[in-house]
């Protein structure tokens, strides 16, 4: 073999070993962005339900959900803590949830069940007279 056979043989050698630290600099980017989004989306959760919980449960104390949700936050990738807060203004109720540089927050009115049937009888007879 000539001197420039292996030269060019060693020269694929340098160049995958750059491709290579490309490739898991790309794996660890994207690691890095699924444990962000893993975060988010299990603290928009935690929220929602804490939120619905204290819509409907009108004993229990929402500092005290709020507590509660965030105990149950599980396993934090990107966070380096959760924070949750419920607070209710006559009917309605908002709660905000935050982690790191990440901020969420929900309003709703207090579960009223009466709208709710009110809704459903509405609908059934629009269905009768359509006869769906």
């Amino acid at each position: 073999m000539t001197r420039e056979k292996r030269r060019l043989q060693g020269s694929f050698t340098v160049e995958a070993a750059y491709i290579m630290a490309l490739v898991f600099l790309v794996t660890a980017v994207i690691i890095r962005q699924a444990g962000r989004l893993h975060d988010e989306t299990a603290g928009a959760m935690v929220l929602h339900e804490g939120v619905e919980k204290s819509r409907h449960e009108k004993q229990e104390d929402p500092d005290k959900i709020a507590r509660k949700g965030e105990e149950n936050m599980g396993l934090l990738l990107s966070f380096p803590l959760y924070q949750m807060s419920l607070e209710k203004r006559g009917r309605q109720i908002r709660g905000f949830g935050a982690g790191g540089d990440w901020g969420y927050s929900i309003e709703m009115e207090e579960f009223r069940p009466e709208c709710f049937l009110r809704k459903v009888t509405l609908l059934e007879d629009l269905g009768e007279r359509n006869e769906d």
